[in-house]
């Protein structure tokens, strides 16, 4: 479903915008949506060495020694993902593709969000974590 964007009408009350009723109805429909996609799309948590899953929004690294994760290519332009170490060892992230270098390296409590430009991943953000 698209977005669906509740009409406020040409000037204030003049009566051509949507009716409280239907703005209403949008409102109820989008979140449902959000809710929706939110539900099928669930965390993983790793604790072996392999591959995170680009269809996964967020995973939690999790093993007490070394971590090295490989990601692949996402299946859609803007498509999140987000990592977070929680394990006592360092979890190095080798992303496919990856505009800013090669590799990621999480800290214990580091985190970092990528985005997918089509092509490339690329670091919207980051808590402690070294680029290489």
């Amino acid at each position: 479903m698209a977005q669906l964007t509740i009409s406020t009408g040409s000037a204030a009350n003049d009566g051509t915008g949507d009716t409280l009723r239907d703005a209403g109805t949008k409102i109820n429909s989008n979140f449902t949506e959000v809710y929706t996609y939110i539900g099928k799309h669930p965390s993983e948590t790793i604790t072996v060495n392999g591959a995170a899953s680009a269809s996964v929004p967020y995973t939690i690294c999790n093993k007490g020694t070394a971590l090295a994760l490989s990601l692949g290519s996402a299946t859609s332009t803007g498509q999140i993902k987000v990592f977070t170490n929680k394990g006592a060892g360092i979890a190095t992230i080798t992303p496919s593709s990856f505009a800013q270098g090669s590799t990621i390296a999480l800290d214990q409590y580091d985190a970092v969000t990528l985005i997918w430009d089509g092509s490339n991943w690329y670091i919207t953000g980051h808590y402690g974590a070294t680029v290489a």
